[in-house]
């Protein structure tokens, strides 16, 4: 059973590697190290579930079965700086960008932040309601339960810094699928294009632990957030350090743009911003934009 998971496919960290090695910025700890994509993005039986009849690893087989014809796909873009037509094709790569969307870590932890909420919110109302139904199952479960008064429960829960409500990794998994189902067939709603560095350009793309963005291309209230179905934004997904695939729900281009210096600057800022903790590139720094938008490395970024 495989027990060591990718969050970022490997695949896709090898096109931003030297050779299978692979710059990992720490973003928290200000680090770098220079590791094999095979100990990139990755976290212990991080799709592992307990279910009769299931393997533990079904998960990760499932992804594997979705990179597997994508890794071509993707090699394809970056040949021809094209979509694919093939509705095959297509299918298997909306998967692929859907996925990315849905598992990593920054996605899950909000999902399981909500869910817990909800749980939160439902133990209040049937504490509120039926607390001497609930203490009578309970006590007759299990004799030896310290008993809570009322009071005492609603005063726990209304404190959220008191609890802490851990999600089955069978319901993270579940909770994914939906997403990824949802994201999956909103993507085909969406305008896509090609975006490329020219050769003579001194900036690159770089990918994160987030690789695919969703952000308003105009300004918004801060309580806003950008959904895949919201008019006014763009996805982007890095896919090598020179093509960016994008898609917005209005007019875009026919054809493949030349991005600027700017255009990639802005890029991998947006991608710090919308990290969790990580970022992965070949070399051991890389050009972007401050919080004022002026040209940085992140090296320079980090000692400012």
């Amino acid at each position: 059973m495989k027990r060591r998971h990718h969050y970022v496919s490997r695949f896709l960290l090898n096109n931003f590697s030297n050779d299978g090695m692979i710059n990992c910025f720490d973003n928290v700890e200000k680090t770098i190290k220079y590791i094999s994509t095979k100990d990139a993005a990755v976290i212990r039986d991080y799709y592992r579930i307990n279910v009769e009849g299931l393997p533990e690893d079904i998960f990760e087989d499932v992804f594997n079965e979705i990179e597997a014809p994508v890794a071509q796909i993707i090699r394809n873009i970056n040949e021809t700086k094209q979509l694919p037509t093939d509705d095959e094709e297509i299918q298997y790569l909306f998967l692929f960008i859907a996925s990315l969307a849905c598992r990593v870590p920054s996605i899950r932890e909000n999902v399981n932040k909500n869910i817990g909420e909800i749980i939160r919110l439902l133990g209040l109302q049937t504490i509120s309601h039926r607390y001497e139904d609930l203490t009578e199952s309970v006590m007759r479960n299990d004799p030896s339960t310290k008993k809570y008064t009322k009071k005492e429960l609603l005063e726990i829960l209304s404190d959220k810094e008191k609890i802490s409500i851990e999600i089955a990794n069978e319901m993270q998994m579940e909770n994914i699928l939906f997403l990824l189902d949802i994201i999956y067939k909103a993507l085909y709603e969406r305008n896509w294009y090609i975006g490329y560095v020219a050769d003579n350009k001194t900036c690159r793309l770089i990918t994160t632990d987030t690789p695919i963005l969703l952000y308003f291309t105009k300004k918004m209230p801060q309580f806003y957030s950008p959904a895949f179905l919201t008019p006014d934004t763009i996805l982007s997904f890095a896919i090598d350090p020179q093509t960016i695939i994008y898609s917005e729900l209005g007019k875009v281009p026919t054809f493949p743009i030349s991005l600027k210096n700017y255009t990639i600057r802005e890029n991998n800022y947006l991608s710090t911003k919308l990290a969790k903790k990580y970022y992965f590139y070949k070399e051991n720094d890389f050009y972007m934009f401050d919080d004022q938008r002026r040209k940085i490395t992140l090296q320079q970024y980090w000692s400012s």
